[in-house]
């Protein structure tokens, strides 16, 4: 019992006897190796936001389309489906219009509109397109669909993501698009562009 009583007295003494703190290098050291690790860690950061924003987007395409192909099917109904082309810079909106006839009303309204575009990244698509009663997929220019999802980040021009929607039964998949698009924060969310090749979505 007195070996612990004095060996706790020996610690309270080191404590109250050690004044010494951090000194003003050694302070300036450990600032500098913060800001030097916060400024790896900060762009990385960024660059995965951005393409998890991107991957979300393109997933929730990927889940509509084959929704609308279903609910075509089941009600025998059609759907036209249009790019939303009026998404000023900054702004969120749904990337899809959708009118659909001769399905059931509670499912007309869950199909109403696409997936939301976030007021970080852009859509470009090749053209609007229809679903039949069959629940198969119709352009005017017999063309695969292909969007182009990007970001609207100011970081100049880069590779976009793509996803690209086969005729007529909608299968799909994903890439990265060989040509560079503009991310500038100025651009619409959403426009039409018939130039997107389904050869350049890999």
């Amino acid at each position: 019992m007195l070996f612990f009583k004095l060996q706790k007295r020996n610690l309270v003494r080191a404590f109250e006897n050690d004044t010494e703190g951090f000194t003003m290098p050694e302070l300036l050291v450990v600032i500098v190796l913060i800001a030097l690790l916060a400024s790896f860690s900060v762009p990385s950061l960024s660059r995965w936001i951005n393409n998890e924003r991107k991957n979300t987007y393109i997933n929730e395409l990927r889940d509509f389309i084959p929704l609308l192909l279903r609910e075509s099917r089941r009600w025998g109904g059609s759907c036209s489906v249009n790019i939303n082309r009026y998404i000023p810079s900054g702004v969120e909106a749904s990337g899809l219009k959708v009118n659909c006839i001769g399905i059931g009303k509670a499912s007309r309204n869950n199909i109403k509109n696409g997936p939301n575009i976030s007021k970080f990244i852009f859509q470009e698509a090749s053209s609007d397109f229809t679903v039949t009663p069959k629940g198969q997929i119709y352009t005017s220019n017999n063309s695969p669909i292909v969007f182009i999802v990007g970001m609207r980040d100011g970081t100049g021009r880069n590779q976009p993501k793509c996803i690209v929607f086969e005729l007529p039964v909608g299968s799909s998949r994903t890439g990265l698009y060989t040509q560079a698009s503009s991310f500038s924060r100025s651009r619409s969310g959403s426009s039409i562009n018939p130039r997107l090749k389904t050869s350049s979505c890999k």
